[in-house]
């Protein structure tokens, strides 16, 4: 960094770009789906709580050792037990959250992968000059050039050890970890970064690309 000016050299691998793609697209479907996602789970718990309770007293009234009415306060009171209940929760959630997210990462990684072998999707992984200056932040490669302001800007973060400048909720200037001599570099940019990203959110609420 010199002259108040920034300039990184960076090429994104498939990994990068799956992480990536993987974490904003997922949380922002997570977000978004939070609330009918717990809705579902507790169906879900209810449901499993009321099998389990019929298939165990149902057991027990079949081998004449209670009787039907017991049975039915028997199941009602096992179906609405706390105990029982939560812990069907925690488990229909995992079985519900934990496939979903390594599936969703898989299908983002095959495709990447195949648009990138067919030469379709170039752009992401090309040796990129990431410039960055108090008034915008640029990035220009052999297939592509992005210019933004700094009032154009949504966030600057560090997520998994990478700095991200967001333009939008779903697209960021990516730099990885690996692309800075040390970790006090960084974390010397990142300050920088939001530094002159604070500075233009306080000058004007408009924001645009050039």
């Amino acid at each position: 960094m010199s002259g108040g000016v920034i300039e990184i050299e960076v090429q994104l691998t498939v990994d990068d770009y799956t992480d990536f793609s993987t974490s904003v697209n997922y949380d922002f479907k997570k977000r978004r789906n939070f609330f009918s996602a717990l809705f579902f789970n507790f169906l879900l718990g209810l449901y499993g709580a009321g099998l389990a309770a019929v298939i165990m007293h149902g057991i027990f009234f079949l081998s004449g050792k209670t009787t039907f009415p017991q049975v039915l306060y028997d199941i009602l009171t096992t179906v609405f037990s706390p105990g029982l209940f939560f812990i069907l929760f925690i488990i229909t959630s995992l079985f519900y959250f934990f496939p979903r997210l390594t599936f969703f990462k898989a299908c983002i990684r095959s495709t990447t992968k195949k648009r990138y072998a067919s030469g379709r999707n170039l752009v992401p992984f090309a040796l990129t000059t990431m410039r960055i200056n108090e008034s915008k932040v640029s990035s220009s490669s052999q297939y592509h050039y992005a210019e933004y302001l700094w009032n154009g800007i949504e966030k600057v973060d560090i997520t998994e050890g990478n700095l991200h400048i967001f333009v939008s909720s779903l697209s960021a200037f990516v730099i990885p970890a690996r692309f800075f001599k040390s970790e006090e570099e960084k974390q010397r940019v990142y300050e920088q970064c939001l530094k002159w990203w604070q500075v233009a959110q306080q000058q004007t609420p408009e924001s645009g690309a050039v």
